[in-house]
């Protein structure tokens, strides 16, 4: 077994190939035909001439389409590079100049946004229906680099953060094990693809044969229509940002309003406060996560209990599965307990480091081989 993300999906099909597995705001599709449509796409791009390690910026609005198209382009071997149409002009060329990309994948709408010197693929399904909806043969392993996400860019210029298969197999892992996801969930997209909380959303579901429900553009980012949205379709798990969980837990006069599907609230991003979740707490089983883009979506996992003896900031909590946490000084040695130190990352949800950028990514590398030889993890 490569431990490919592919891999995954096409396991996946096999158990599940009647499930829904995605539904947006205009059809809904089974992982059989998910898996087909994947297979046409990805045909014809590596008959484009898309081969193992190149990188392809897909610029799509949210919906099964893009879903199709981003998995289409991992299972040729190239590397996904997500960029939202909404983003300022200036940033869009920014990712394209610096990713130097083999193609961009996007809508027609779109074509005036970017540069022209770079070659388009225009997403439309019709136009590949000769080609084969059989699985390809991968030539992924588990270091093809996955994706390149692109930090904000708040402490300097954005650094494109290389994530590999390994990293997103094993955190796929870990989140299905710790949530005990099943068939019969129901995963909320509403993330902008350019954030972490995307993959968490969109992965662990498809790979446990559970649905993807997809937010539309007007939907993303207003939390009253995310929440009917949630009522509608019997959303199970959502992960978001905490200020959607504090508008919920305004909107509502008491737990007894939230959908009796929904059991899991995963908070991230930023800090989640206990002011938050005053309401909704009673009901959700809530979750605040922590990690750095570099490290894999997430590094550790907290479930939030009513517990008033806890700070007004709901804890870290614990590495997840594959990963461990230490509290280093400023010479990368172990700090005593009650010492302040800084946070280091290690294991399996430590990323390749940085596109273009070889001395950032060689400190990294320098880090990990120094926490080899600390001898206790802070839990």
């Amino acid at each position: 077994m490569k431990e490919t993300v592919n891999e995954l999906l096409e396991e996946q099909v096999l158990r599940t190939p009647d499930n829904i597995a995605i539904i947006d705001e205009n059809y809904k599709i089974t992982y059989k035909q998910l898996n087909e449509k994947i297979n046409n796409f990805a045909n014809y791009l590596i008959k484009k001439g898309v081969r193992k390690n190149d990188k392809i910026c897909l610029i799509m609005n949210h919906s099964i389409d893009m879903i199709v198209s981003l998995f289409a382009i991992i299972k040729s071997g190239a590397t996904y590079i997500p960029i939202e149409p909404s983003f300022p002009i200036k940033r869009i060329n920014f990712i394209i100049n610096e990713a130097k990309p083999k193609f961009i994948i996007t809508e027609k709408k779109y074509i005036n946004t970017f540069d022209e010197n770079y070659k388009y693929i225009f997403y439309k399904e019709n136009e590949y229906n000769c080609e084969s909806i059989l699985n390809i043969y991968s030539t992924n392993d588990n270091k093809t680099p996955l994706y390149i996400l692109y930090t904000s860019g708040t402490t300097g210029i954005p650094k494109g953060v290389v994530v590999t298969h390994k990293n997103v197999y094993n955190y796929i892992n870990a989140f299905k094990e710790y949530f005990n996801i099943t068939e019969k969930d129901v995963m909320l997209q509403s993330s902008v693809c350019t954030f972490d909380i995307f993959v968490e959303e969109v992965f662990p579901i498809l790979m446990t044969g559970g649905s993807l429900v997809i937010a539309n553009s007007k939907q993303i980012g207003n939390s009253v229509e995310l929440f009917e949205l949630i009522k509608k379709h019997n959303i199970t798990i959502t992960s978001t940002f905490p200020y959607f969980l504090n508008d919920i837990d305004k909107l509502i006069k008491d737990s007894a309003e939230l959908p009796k599907s929904w059991r899991i609230a995963i908070s991230g991003g930023d800090t989640l406060r206990k002011e938050y979740i005053k309401k909704i707490s009673d009901k959700l089983r809530i979750f605040n996560t922590y990690g750095p883009t570099e490290t894999t979506v997430c590094a550790s996992y907290y479930e939030y209990k009513k517990d008033y003896s806890i700070s007004e900031s709901i804890p870290i909590g614990k590495p997840i599965k594959n990963v461990k946490m230490y509290i280093l000084d400023e010479n990368l040695k172990e700090v005593k307990d009650g010492e302040i130190g800084e946070i280091c990352i290690a294991g399996k949800g430590v990323s390749d480091g940085y596109l273009n950028q070889e001395e950032k990514t060689n400190t990294i590398k320098e880090i990990i081989e120094a926490v080899k030889y600390c001898s206790r993890v802070k839990r």
